[in-house]
C-alpha cells in the first residue's frame, strides 16, 4: 500500500463521502415522495424509473467503459475520440426513441409514450454525464467528479419536491420532469465542451474501437440486471409477496456497502491501470493483499452491526430477514473480488470475456432459483446470489490468470477469504448477542491493521504519523 499516493488516499475518502452523501439524499427523501404522492403515482413513478435502467443498457451503447482503455491508448486524442462517440451515441439516441415508439404499438410498457420519450431521452443524458465522470475518475479528479455525481441529484431531490407540491394531477410527473430538466443542462454542458474541446463529429475508426469493446458489454449488462433482480421475482412467484419484500430490504441494506468498495475501487482502477501501463507488476501484487484484506474488515464489520441496523430501519415484520445478512453481506464482498480480475481484463480489452463469465453466472443464478427457492424460500435465494458470484469470481480469476499469470497470487486471497467465512460463523453463533458481535467487529478491524503493520503494508501516511507519534 506504500505505492499509493497522498492523493490516492484523498480521492478514496472523498469519494466515500460524496458517495455516502448521495445515498442518504435518496434514503432521506423516499419518507417525503411517498407520503406526496399516492401508491399508485408512486408505482407509475417506480414503473419508469424501472424502465430507465432497462434503456440505460441499450442508450449509449456502453461506450462509456471504452475510456478505460481509450485513456492510455488514445491519450493525445482523448478528447477526439470521446466527442466521436458521443455523436454515435447521439445516433443510438434517436433510433432508440423510435424503435421504443414503434414498439409501444404492440406492447404495453405501463407507461404513456411521453413518458416513455422522456425515459429514453433520461437515459441517454445519464450516459452523457456518466461517461464524463469515467473521464474524470480515470485522471483522478475526483473532486470534480464528485460534484458531477451528487450535486445533480441534490437539485433534483429539490426540484422534484417543489414540483410535486404545485401539481394537482399526475404529481408524479414532478420527479420526472425534475430529473430531465437538471440532466438536460448537465449533458447540454457536457455535449458543447467536449465538441469544443474534441472537434471531431465523426470517426469511423474511433466508432469501430469503440464498438468492438462496448458491445459484448451490453450483453454483461443485461446479465447483471438479470442476476440482482431474478432471485426478487422468482420469490414472489414461488412464495409470496412478503418474503420477497423482507429479502429486497436485506439484498439492498447489503449493497449499501457497496457505496464504499466502489469509493476504493474508484481509487483502484486508474491506480492499477497507471501501473500496468508503466509494468510495474510487482507494486500492483505488493498492493492487493492489504486492498482485499482491509475490504474484508469493512465488508465483516458491517455484517456484524446488520442486525441492530435492520431494527432502527424497518418494523418486527421485517427482522427474520437477520439470518440472510451473512450470504448476502459474503456475496457483496465476492463481487469485489471478481472485479480485481475485471479490471484487468478491461484493461486487456478481453469484454467479450466479462460478458461471458456474467452471463454463466446468471444463468447459475436462475436455474438454482427455480430448484431451491419452491423448497426453502427467501433465503435460498440469499445463498444461490452468493453461489453465482462465488462461480463468477472464480471464472474471472481463472481467465484473469490466462491475460497475465503473474498478477494477482491466490494467496493474497486466503486469508481473507477464510477470515470472513470465520466471521460468518461467528455472527451465527452469536446472533442475539449485540456485544459479542460489536466486539469481534471491533477486534477483526484491529487484527486488520496489526496484519498489515507486520508486514509492512499500511499507506506510508499512516506509517509515518504512527511513528511520529512515537518519536521515532
Amino acid at each position: 500500500m506504500k505505492n499509493f499516493s497522498s492523493k490516492a488516499i484523498k480521492a478514496s475518502m472523498f469519494y466515500m463521502v460524496g458517495n455516502l452523501f448521495d445515498k442518504a439524499i435518496a434514503f432521506i427523501t423516499i419518507p417525503i415522495f411517498t407520503r406526496m404522492l399516492s401508491t399508485s403515482e408512486y408505482g407509475i413513478l417506480n414503473t419508469y424509473t424501472s424502465w430507465v435502467s432497462i434503456f440505460a443498457i441499450i442508450v449509449g451503447l456502453s461506450l462509456g467503459q471504452t475510456l478505460r482503455s481509450a485513456y492510455y491508448e488514445k491519450k493525445g486524442e482523448l478528447e477526439s475520440y470521446l466527442s466521436s462517440i458521443y455523436t454515435l451515441a447521439i445516433i443510438d439516441f434517436v433510433i432508440t426513441v423510435f424503435v421504443a415508439l414503434i414498439i409501444s404499438l404492440f406492447f404495453d410498457f405501463q407507461i404513456t409514450r411521453f413518458m416513455l420519450v422522456l425515459c429514453v431521452s433520461q437515459s441517454f443524458m445519464q450516459f452523457v454525464r456518466d461517461t464524463y465522470a469515467m473521464k474524470l475518475m480515470m485522471a483522478m479528479n475526483y473532486v470534480k467528479r464528485t460534484l458531477v455525481l451528487a450535486v445533480p441529484n441534490i437539485l433534483v431531490a429539490i426540484l422534484s419536491i417543489v414540483f410535486i407540491w404545485f401539481m394537482d394531477n399526475d404529481k408524479y410527473m414532478g420527479r420526472i420532469y425534475a430529473y430531465v430538466l437538471v440532466y438536460a443542462f448537465i449533458t447540454l454542458i457536457c455535449l458543447i465542451s467536449q465538441f469544443y474541446k474534441g472537434k471531431v463529429l465523426v470517426n469511423k475508426s474511433y466508432w469501430k474501437y469503440g464498438l468492438s469493446l462496448s458491445l459484448p458489454l451490453i450483453l454483461h449488462s443485461i446479465s447483471c440486471v438479470i442476476l440482482s433482480n431474478s432471485d426478487r421475482i422468482m420469490i414472489t412467484k414461488f412464495t409470496n409477496a412478503s418474503e420477497t419484500g423482507i429479502y429486497s430490504l436485506i439484498y439492498n441494506m447489503s449493497m449499501m456497502t457497496t457505496v464504499i468498495t466502489s469509493s476504493f475501487e474508484n481509487v483502484w482502477i486508474p491506480w492499477f491501470s497507471e501501473k500496468m501501463n508503466v509494468g510495474e507488476l510487482k507494486s500492483i501484487n505488493h498492493a492487493v493483499f492489504p486492498y482485499i484484506f482491509g475490504t474484508s474488515a469493512l465488508v465483516a464489520g458491517v455484517m456484524f452491526v446488520c442486525p441492530e441496523a435492520l431494527m432502527v430501519l424497518a418494523p418486527k415484520t421485517y427482522w427474520g430477514g437477520k439470518y440472510m445478512i451473512p450470504p448476502l453481506m459474503c456475496a457483496v464482498f465476492i463481487t469485489f473480488l471478481y472485479t480485481i480480475s475485471v479490471n484487468l481484463e478491461y484493461y486487456k480489452k478481453s469484454t467479450k470475456t466479462i460478458a461471458k463469465n456474467t452471463m454463466i453466472a446468471a444463468s447459475t443464478n436462475i436455474v438454482l432459483n427455480f430448484i431451491f427457492i419452491p423448497q426453502f424460500g427467501a433465503v435460498a435465494a440469499a445463498y444461490t446470489t452468493l453461489a453465482s458470484y462465488i462461480i463468477s469470481f472464480v471464472l474471472h480469476y481463472i481467465d484473469g490468470k490466462h491475460l497475465n499469470k503473474e498478477l494477482f497470487p491466490i494467496k493474497s486471497y486466503v486469508l481473507p477469504l477464510v477470515m470472513v467465512t470465520a466471521c460468518v460463523g461467528i455472527y451465527y453463533l452469536f446472533i442475539d448477542l449485540l456485544i459479542v458481535r460489536w466486539i469481534a467487529a471491533v477486534a477483526y478491524f484491529v487484527l486488520v491493521v496489526l496484519v498489515l503493520w507486520r508486514k509492512n503494508m499500511l499507506p506510508k501516511e499512516v506509517t509515518d504519523k504512527i511513528r511520529f507519534r512515537k518519536g521515532e
